[in-house]
């Protein structure tokens, strides 16, 4: 094969600070706006971004030539600041320190998007998986 073929999708999970509930529905669709792009800026392909008001989902097919540790400090830390850039907390805002990551195989990743999609509807009911909750 004279070219690299890589298909790294990540299903990643990060939450607030202490768990606080401080993403209101009013700011999660900017704040996922914000996140798409920085995921496209850094070389990542976004899926799907939703979440709840105490954490975040995101799936991507990642940038190969990225560093794991690195791709995530860029996006938690461009998002932590244009947070407390554009929205007012008591405190300032910041990511709790760990995160969650799970490798997506490519047939998985329609229906890793649509649990993610439908994280809203997984809490109210109830059938969150565990495995993919922090």
């Amino acid at each position: 094969m004279s070219r690299n073929n890589i298909h790294a999708y990540f299903h990643i999970v990060f939450g607030t600070k202490n768990r606080e509930l401080l993403l209101s529905v009013h700011l999660q669709p900017e704040l996922y706006t914000m996140i798409w792009y920085k995921c496209e800026e850094i070389g990542c392909d976004p899926i799907m971004i939703n979440g709840m008001e105490d954490h975040v989902h995101i799936l991507l097919h990642a940038n190969p030539q990225l560093d794991i540790s690195k791709m995530l400090k860029d996006i938690k830390g461009s998002s932590s600041r244009w947070l407390n850039e554009n929205h007012k907390f008591l405190d300032s805002f910041s990511w709790q320190r760990g995160y969650g990551l799970f490798t997506v195989s490519p047939k998985d990743v329609k229906m890793i998007a649509r649990y993610i999609q439908n994280q809203k509807e997984h809490h109210k009911a109830g059938s969150v998986n565990v495995d993919f909750e922090i």
